[in-house]
């Protein structure tokens, strides 16, 4: 009868053993996936950081670049936006064409109104 304890218990110790070995290697693959994420989120991080400097870069380049225009520029600046569709990539061009849209039609207003 002694013998028959022992030896259930020797068989419940060793699959307890199995089951902490297979948690503990579990255990082990999740905290390596972890690991693996955090680092591609600190990576992805980096590059996203990186791609909005440059960028915050290349705008304020843009802005600090003088615009010179003439009347002259303005007219074919003007026809040019008529004939096509319009490129949308400088923001800064796109409201400089409609305020000098706003200003003409309010000048013609203004004449209209005297």
């Amino acid at each position: 009868m002694l013998t028959t304890e022992t030896k259930r218990i020797k068989k419940e110790a060793q699959e307890q053993n199995k089951l902490q070995l297979i948690s503990n290697t579990l255990a082990e693959q999740h905290t390596n996936q972890c690991i693996a994420l955090r680092a591609k989120h600190e990576e992805d991080k980096e590059t996203f950081e990186n791609k909005i400097k440059l960028m915050r870069e290349q705008l304020t380049e843009k802005e600090t670049t003088p615009c010179v225009e003439n009347d002259a520029s303005k007219d074919k600046a003007q026809t040019d936006k008529k004939q096509s569709v319009g490129d949308f990539s400088n923001h800064i061009l796109v409201l400089k064409l409609r305020l000098s849209k706003i200003i003409q039609t309010n000048k013609g207003k203004k004449k209209l109104m005297d």
